[in-house]
């Protein structure tokens, strides 16, 4: 894998650029899908890759050569799957994508990748609910405020309804998202509250895949899963079943590398 190749992962809310050079990645970029251009890759060509990777819903509007390179279309699965795996170093795991929504692959090296289904739950999420309920558009912010949040004031747990300890399920295990309405919920209460129903959602979805598949590791990639308020409410999910949550380094720019990745071997 000694080639240098450019990866795109062109989404519905933005295009995520890579520059895989020797396998690992050079440089990373993200670019709002509507600002998106093709000349948002000039500056990655000046270094003189030998192909050009592109996935994702958008990028049908590449052709087939860019300023003399050649433009190589990679399925989106696949791309997430030999990402993630490329940057965690698993040869087996599930994959679950935080886009906009969340997407579930079956990857395994050296094999096919297999799409096991989707979930509407995802950044798109984050972004409408925090916007709806605590009046904050800017999610990294909302993650910081959401760190000091108080999840006891918005959902209700198996601590609200019992005193008796239940093996497997500690006091502040969620039995209803956002079920307690005592009007004493602060701004970061309610924007824990939307992280923790995002975080549980899609760690429980990503929790039965993994049984179903017979593996015991998930791999979160996308811009939500490097938030360290996501990081800390999937450890909880994490806890709680025989599953192991990895996050690579670049986790928002997986899709994009793994596209690269795909054809490393074929330009190299």
């Amino acid at each position: 894998m000694n080639s240098r190749v450019i990866g795109v992962d062109l989404g519905v809310s933005a295009a995520k650029l890579v520059l895989l050079s020797q396998g690992r990645v050079e440089s990373a970029n993200r670019v709002e899908a509507h600002q998106f251009e093709e000349s948002n890759l000039d500056e990655l060509v000046l270094q003189n890759p030998e192909a050009i990777a592109v996935t994702g819903m958008g990028a049908q509007r590449f052709g087939s050569v860019y300023r003399g390179i050649p433009v190589c279309h990679v399925d989106e699965f696949s791309a997430i799957a030999a990402g993630a795996l490329h940057l965690t170093g698993l040869s087996r795991a599930v994959v679950a994508s935080m886009g906009t929504g969340t997407a579930f692959v079956s990857a395994t090296a050296g094999g096919t990748a297999r799409h096991l289904g989707g979930s509407g739950v995802g950044g798109g999420t984050l972004l409408g609910l925090l916007q709806l309920l605590t009046g904050q558009a800017d999610v990294p912010a909302a993650a910081a405020e959401a760190k000091r949040g108080d999840l006891t004031r918005i959902d209700l747990c198996i601590g609200d309804v019992t005193d008796r300890d239940i093996p497997g399920l500690p006091a502040y295990t969620t039995i209803s998202n956002f079920a307690k309405s005592s009007g004493k919920a602060d701004r970061a209460d309610c924007a824990r509250g939307v992280f923790n129903l995002v975080c549980q959602t899609i760690g429980m979805l990503s929790v039965f895949a993994a049984r179903a598949e017979q593996v015991s590791d998930v791999i979160l990639v996308g811009t939500p899963a490097e938030l360290p308020v996501v990081k800390e409410l999937i450890r909880q999910v994490e806890l709680l079943h025989p599953v192991r949550f990895h996050v690579p380094p670049f986790a928002p720019y997986a899709t994009a590398a793994g596209a690269a990745i795909s054809i490393s071997s074929h330009t190299s």
